[in-house]
């Protein structure tokens, strides 16, 4: 038995900052395509597999919008990123809101293609389940339109919530994430994880029978940007990851490694230690002692391990 690395990224333009669009002005069509590109290239060379969960009103095209009336028409945007959206005029919509290209890039037989929501709403306990309904009708739409099948999701901001609505719409599993507390002194916390490189790795309780399965996932890459980039070193960062990925070996256990592609964008540095990370865990794939899966691959795991239990 071996360790297993799933490399999931949160795929979402300007979805996600549609109300810190100022920080956004370098996510351009082309910009957005080259840091896939440049993504997928470095995963092709150590042959490894991810899981790139999509905003999936980021993958329609111009001749597809008009399936979805939350586009045009002001009553019907049902979410602060769709209101923001339909309040900017035509030039400002032009740039990281909508690229279907990128499907041509990232979807190959070893990768998978998962949600991470229709317009980034937050899937928060205290939002009306109807306006949840709707984004993940809107979700179903997406598939259907682009041949998709979305079964692990990977919540906005990581607010977990509304998973029973989750199963009506085939989903099997979800990135699971320690709770997302804003305030000042949770970041403060989570920053200094940073430095911490002797982290533990959750083992996560066993699988209950008709519930969705909790899919490891609280170790987010290092976006070397700002605070992030001024104060921890790259080599703490590889140091971190180099740790992370021995724990993962020696116990037998499942790490999650997630990032935003467009952190590559706000952040250039992180590719540079992306890299040598990703050959560290190729050293160990090769090794026979880690294995690199896909989230919707986690989820089979346990599901065939929960079928031997019971026969």
């Amino acid at each position: 038995m071996s360790g297993n690395l799933i490399i999931s990224l949160d795929c979402e333009g300007k979805w996600g900052l549609f109300n810190k669009l100022g920080s956004t002005k370098k996510f351009t069509n082309k910009g957005l395509l080259n840091t896939y590109s440049k993504i997928q290239n470095l995963l092709d060379v150590y042959d490894f597999s991810a899981t790139y969960a999509f905003v999936s009103a980021f993958l329609l095209k111009e001749n597809e919008k008009k399936n979805f009336s939350c586009f045009f028409e002001k009553n019907e945007a049902y979410s602060k990123s769709l209101k923001v959206y339909n309040s900017l005029g035509q030039n400002e919509k032009a740039e990281g809101w909508f690229l279907p290209e990128v499907l041509d890039i990232v979807n190959k037989s070893t990768n998978e293609i998962a949600c991470h929501s229709f317009s980034h709403l937050a899937f928060d306990e205290k939002i009306e389940k109807k306006l949840i309904i709707n984004e993940l009708e809107n979700c179903h739409k997406v598939a259907k339109i682009k041949k998709l099948e979305f079964k692990t999701f990977i919540f906005p901001y990581n607010i977990i919530g509304h998973q029973e609505l989750l199963k009506n719409y085939s989903f099997l599993g979800y990135r699971y994430h320690k709770k997302n507390i804003k305030n000042f002194y949770f970041k403060i916390l989570n920053f200094l994880q940073e430095f911490n490189i002797y982290q533990s790795i959750k083992k996560y309780a066993k699988f209950e029978e008709g519930q969705l399965i909790k899919i490891p996932g609280d170790f987010f890459f290092n976006w070397r940007h700002k605070m992030r980039k001024a104060l921890v070193p790259q080599s703490i960062t590889i140091l971190r990851w180099k740790n992370l990925l021995k724990k993962a070996v020696d116990e037998k256990l499942t790490l999650n490694l997630w990032f935003h592609p467009h952190n590559l964008i706000s952040g250039p540095e992180t590719y540079k230690v992306l890299e040598e990370v990703l050959g560290k865990a190729a050293i160990l794939r090769d090794q026979g002692k880690l294995n690199i899966i896909t989230q919707l691959d986690y989820v089979k795991i346990i599901n065939q391990n929960n079928d031997k239990k019971i026969n």
